[in-house]
Parts: C-alpha cells; sequence; structure tokens
C-alpha cells in the first residue's frame, strides 16, 4: 500500500468514525442508532453507555477499529468502493480544515 492511499484510508476512518460516534446525521439517523445501541446522551451532550454495543457507538477510539476493518475489506473487496472511500476522505478531510481554521 503506498502512502497516499494510506493517507486516503485514514482519513476515511475518521470521517466514518466521527459521523457514527459523534454527530446527529441529518434526521439525527445517526444519534437514533446510538441510543437504539443502548447509548445516552448525559446533560453536557457526551454519550456513554454500559453495554456492550452502546459503547461501541459512543466510543471513538472503539468504534474507529471497527471502522478500520469495515474500510479494509471495502477497499480490498468491494468493486468500486474506492470511490466511496475517498468521498469520506474527502468529507473528512474538509471537516478537519475547517476545525484547525475555526
Amino acid at each position: 500500500m503506498d502512502l497516499l492511499t494510506l493517507l486516503v484510508l485514514s482519513a476515511a476512518v475518521w470521517r466514518l468514525t466521527h459521523l457514527l460516534t459523534i454527530e446527529d446525521g441529518p434526521a439525527a439517523v445517526f444519534a437514533r442508532m446510538r441510543i437504539a445501541l443502548g447509548a445516552h446522551q448525559d446533560i453536557a451532550g457526551n454519550w456513554y453507555s454500559d453495554t456492550f454495543f452502546g459503547k461501541l457507538a459512543s466510543c471513538f477510539w472503539c468504534m474507529s477499529v471497527w471502522a478500520s476493518g469495515i474500510i479494509l475489506v471495502a477497499y480490498y473487496y468491494v468493486p468500486g468502493a474506492w470511490y466511496v472511500l475517498l468521498t469520506l476522505a474527502l468529507s473528512g478531510l474538509a471537516g478537519l480544515a475547517y476545525k484547525a481554521t475555526k
């Protein structure tokens, strides 16, 4: 794997992980997913859980391991996945640039 591919896949993992664990998403689809998996929000807006899937859905570090696996399987075994992964990567890099310049 060359360096550019590694960077693109890393950015895609960051974006997917951030989307699933932190963002609400359109129509709060990701927030509702976390709640369905057993996660809850405290008064400060932080997600927490006592269940395995709730912890997975609310822990950035935990989800990043699973997101990495999903991204790698898609990259190696799903024809055309590169374009979806590149879209995630570009979106992730745009989000990071926004946070860095805010």
